[in-house]
C-alpha cells in the first residue's frame, strides 16, 4: 500500500509536469528545462526509497495490445513462464486484432481484449502532440467494452504486469492494473513503470532477438527466470491442427506486404517463374486482403501451373498452411511469424532489424551463404526449417521510414531466392 501511495503521488506530479509541455510555445523552452530537472529528481528519490526487485508473483499480466505477429512471438515466453512455475496464473491483455492467436492456449488463464486500432497505425506521435489524446477520445473514451476489460482485469489482483508493447500508455495501464509493472526503456517517462530495461524492445542493439528481450525482461521481475534458455521454446499456435511436415508438398508465395518491405511485382514474378521451372511442387499464390496485386500475376503466369487464392480469411489461411504447405515464401511481416509457427519458411528482410525479428526456432541462427554482392542467407532450425535473406546495409533498420530506392532490397536477386528455395525443397 505504501509503495502504491508513493507511486500515485509521483505519477500525479510527473504527469502534471508533462502536460505543461502543451502550453503556448512562448513558455515551452523554460517549462521543459524546469520539468526535466525536477521530474528526474523526484523519480530518483522514489526509486531509491522504494526500488523494484524480482519476486515470485502468483498472477501476471502480459500486455500484448498490438498486432498478430507480436502475439505469435509471445508464445515461447508464455509456455516457459508456465513450465517454470506451474501454479502461476497468466492473463493476457490483447487487442481485438490479435486475440485469436491466444485462443486455446493451455498455459493461459484468461484473455481480455480491447479495441485499439488507432494505436496500431504506423505513424510518429510524440507525447507533446495532441494525436494520441485525440485518438483516445475518439476511440476509447466512450468504448464500454474497453473500460469493462480493464475493470475485469483489475479484479484479478495481478501481482506483476509485463508490458511487451513498450509504450507509455501500455505501461500506464499495466501499472494501474497490477501491483507492479516492468517494461522496456521509457526514458523520461520511466515513472510509468516500476522497472525499465536499459534498451528499447526494437532497437538493433544489443544484438538480441525480440523473444530473447522478452525473456530478459521477465527475468527482471521473476526470480530465477534468468536460468531459463529461450532457445528451448519455439513458436506455437493452438488454433489449428498441423499435418506432419513430411506429408505436405505445396509451396505458398505470399506476395503482400507494405510497399517499403516487399519486393516489386516484376522481381516477385521472376522468383515465382524460376521456382516453378525448378520444382514439381504445387504452387499457390496469395496476396493481402483485397488482392491489389493478384491480377498482375494472373496475367503474367497464365502459362504456368499456378493456383491463385482469391479470398481466404486468416483462420482458414492458417489451417490451410498447417495442413498443405511445405514451404511458405513471405516478406518480413506479422504473417511471416504466423508461418514460422506452422511450416518451413523463406523470409526476406529489408528495412527492419533482421537480428531482432529473424524467424525464431529452437536453434541459434546459422550462416548458410554469402553471395558475391554481399547478400547473406542464414537459417534457424527446430520443429521447422527457416531460411532468411538480407543485405547488410548501414541505413537498415530504418523501421517505417523507407525510401523509394529501397537500397536494402535491390541486391536481393531473383536467382538467389530460386537457389535457396530449391535447396530447401530438395
Amino acid at each position: 500500500m505504501i509503495s502504491k501511495f508513493f507511486w500515485y503521488i509521483n505519477l500525479l506530479y510527473s504527469v502534471s509536469m508533462d502536460f505543461l509541455i502543451l502550453v503556448p510555445s512562448v513558455l515551452l523552452h523554460f517549462l521543459i528545462l524546469i520539468s526535466s530537472a525536477t521530474k528526474k529528481a523526484s523519480s530518483a528519490i522514489y526509486k531509491k526509497i522504494l526500488g523494484f526487485s524480482a519476486s515470485n508473483p502468483g498472477r501476471i499480466l502480459l500486455l500484448r495490445t498490438d498486432r498478430l505477429g507480436d502475439a505469435v512471438i509471445t508464445t515461447p515466453l508464455i509456455k516457459a513462464l508456465k513450465e517454470f512455475n506451474p501454479s502461476l496464473k497468466i492473463y493476457i491483455l490483447a487487442s481485438t486484432k490479435n486475440q485469436m492467436i491466444f485462443k486455446n492456449n493451455p498455459y493461459i488463464e484468461d484473455v481480455f481484449s480491447i479495441k485499439v486500432d488507432s494505436w496500431l497505425k504506423y505513424k510518429k506521435i510524440t507525447y507533446s502532440s495532441p494525436g494520441f489524446f485525440a485518438s483516445f477520445f475518439k476511440e476509447q473514451l466512450f468504448d464500454i467494452k474497453f473500460w469493462k476489460a480493464l475493470i475485469q482485469l483489475k479484479r484479478q489482483n495481478i501481482d506483476l504486469s509485463l508490458d511487451l508493447v513498450g509504450r507509455k500508455r501500455t505501461s500506464f495501464f499495466g501499472k494501474i492494473i497490477g501491483k507492479y509493472c516492468i517494461t522496456h526503456q521509457l526514458g523520461d517517462f520511466s515513472y510509468l513503470a516500476d522497472y525499465c530495461l536499459e534498451f528499447p524492445f526494437v532497437s538493433p542493439n544489443p544484438r538480441k532477438h525480440i523473444i530473447e528481450r522478452y525473456f530478459y525482461l521477465a527475468s527482471k521481475g521473476i526470480k530465477n527466470m534468468e536460468k531459463v534458455d529461450p532457445f528451448n521454446y519455439g513458436l506455437e499456435l493452438y488454433i489449428c491442427k498441423e499435418t506432419p511436415i513430411e506429408k505436405r508438398d505445396s509451396i505458398l508465395f505470399h506476395i503482400g506486404g507494405t510497399a517499403n518491405r516487399r519486393l516489386n511485382n516484376d522481381r516477385l514474378l521472376n522468383i515465382i517463374k524460376g521456382t516453378s521451372k525448378k520444382v514439381d511442387n504445387r504452387i499457390y499464390i496469395i496476396d493481402e486482403p483485397g488482392n491489389p496485386n493478384l491480377e498482375f500475376f494472373k496475367d503474367n503466369l497464365s502459362n504456368y501451373k499456378i493456383n491463385f487464392i482469391e479470398n481466404m480469411d486468416l483462420q482458414t489461411l492458417i489451417e490451410f498452411t498447417a495442413g498443405e504447405i511445405f514451404l511458405a515464401f513471405v516478406a518480413d511481416s506479422g504473417i511471416a511469424h504466423i508461418f514460422n509457427a506452422i511450416t518451413n519458411t523463406f523470409v526476406y528482410y529489408g528495412q527492419t532489424a533482421v537480428w531482432v525479428w529473424y524467424p525464431w526456432d529452437t536453434s541459434k541462427p546459422q550462416h548458410v551463404k554469402t553471395y558475391d554482392n554481399g547478400v547473406h542467407v542464414w537459417q534457424t532450425k527446430g520443429k521447422y526449417l527457416h531460411r532468411f535473406i538480407f543485405y547488410p546495409i548501414s541505413c537498415s533498420p530504418c523501421y517505417e521510414v523507407g525510401c523509394e530506392e529501397l537500397y536494402c532490397l535491390q541486391p536481393l536477386e531473383p536467382e538467389f531466392f530460386v537457389e535457396q528455395i530449391n535447396g530447401m525443397i530438395h
